[in-house]
């Protein structure tokens, strides 16, 4: 085998690798990371569980949104949570299978577990 072929092989299997590794990354290691995230954010039953679960999701992704809830706008998956305090979180990232943001869906323990989840820019 010459050296211009083992060169040509090496970048080929370089460049394989890296476009694997980006593809690894958004269709299998982030659904993976968010629907952990979101199995801790949906199943916290006591108030520090619920704490350290918003503390993972302001950790693991950039959370876009915070909308509150009123149990007729609910999605189908999330129509078994009953409450007047129905906590819709949704990160900036996105589902590279369906092109949808990564929701939770929780009814809230205590308001001030959510502290974790606010954005501060004065610090």
């Amino acid at each position: 085998m010459t050296t211009r072929r083992k060169i040509t092989l090496a970048l080929a299997v370089v460049l394989v690798l890296l476009i694997a590794a980006f593809l690894g990354h958004d269709f299998v290691y982030e659904p993976l990371k968010f629907r952990y995230v979101i199995l801790r954010v949906e199943s916290a039953k006591t108030p520090a569980e619920e704490r350290e679960a918003f503390a993972l999701a302001a950790y693991s992704g950039r959370v876009w949104e915070l909308n509150r809830l009123l149990p007729q706008e609910l999605p189908d998956r999330a129509r078994h949570i009953s409450g007047d305090w129905v906590l819709e979180l949704e990160w900036m990232e996105s589902s590279a299978w369906t092109g949808q943001p990564f929701r939770a869906y929780r009814r809230v323990l205590d308001t001030n577990n959510m502290e974790s989840l606010y954005v501060r820019y004065d610090k």
